[in-house]
């Protein structure tokens, strides 16, 4: 099963966070530079008690993905808290531990619940391997997602923008630059052999257009029953272009 993500809950939530002394602010949890990170110093909170990031969505969301983007806490434990009140888990909580240091993209985790939960309050407790320290963490994304009615092949790769020169006395120097990782998506109506036959699809679809365009962000899990193959599988970035998506007439 396939989930695509364009909405994220926490940019029209309420943050506030527990314990320590944030040196950057949280909002920074909500800006699409993941380079602007939120930064909190635990040295002055208590031990074992980590770092607690909560949102008040505002109203009960349905939840079935939480991303943590470019953050600094690789192999730590974490727990989510999903409540009626805030930091309460009266509706479900899921406990984890992020990606090891040594693991693909290890400062980028994916959660998919294969049991989604409905409240209002959420709550990210992290247990940083060693007490006090910074905790760093670049976006939060949370939201329900879209999951397409028809099966969607997908193609994964990277786009390698660095070059090499020569010189001129025969040496050849390179100019390294950010790889970029590519996910081909077919099979979901923007190829002209393959329709929408679903309305449903349709209206996801076409809202994600509008909404998105080739500016705005998307998170796209092509494999969520592969839990262990997320963070390697898991793209967080744009729509590189799109076209007309093409929809089955029934008439």
């Amino acid at each position: 099963m396939s989930l695509i993500s364009w909405k994220n809950y926490v940019d029209d939530g309420t943050i506030t966070t527990t314990f320590g002394t944030n040196i950057l602010s949280q909002n920074n949890l909500k800006t699409r530079q993941i380079g602007d990170i939120y930064r909190q110093d635990l040295d002055a909170s208590p031990l074992g008690t980590g770092t607690h990031i909560k949102v008040d969505f505002g109203s009960a969301k349905e939840t079935k993905i939480v991303c943590a983007l470019n953050h600094n806490q690789a192999g730590a434990a974490y727990s989510l808290r999903f409540g009626t009140t805030s930091g309460a888990t009266d509706v479900g909580s899921v406990a984890g531990t992020f990606a090891a240091a040594t693991s693909y993209d290890a400062n980028n985790d994916m959660l998919y619940l294969s049991t989604p939960y409905t409240a209002r309050y959420f709550t990210m407790v992290i247990t940083p391997v060693v007490p006090g320290g910074l905790v760093d963490m670049g976006r939060l994304w949370i939201d329900n997602g879209f999951v397409p009615n028809i099966g969607m092949d997908f193609g994964m790769g990277v786009i390698d923008r660095s070059t090499k020169t020569k010189s001129r006395g025969g040496s050849t120097y390179s100019a390294p630059r950010q790889i970029l990782r590519k996910l081909d998506v077919n099979a979901i109506g923007r190829s002209t052999a393959d329709f929408i036959g679903t309305s449903a699809d349709f209206d996801s679809l076409l809202t994600m257009d509008l909404a998105c365009g080739v500016s705005s962000e998307i998170v796209v899990l092509p494999m969520t029953d592969s839990q262990h193959n997320l963070n390697r599988m898991g793209v967080y970035g744009t729509i590189s272009s799109n076209g007309p998506i093409h929809v089955q007439n029934k008439g």
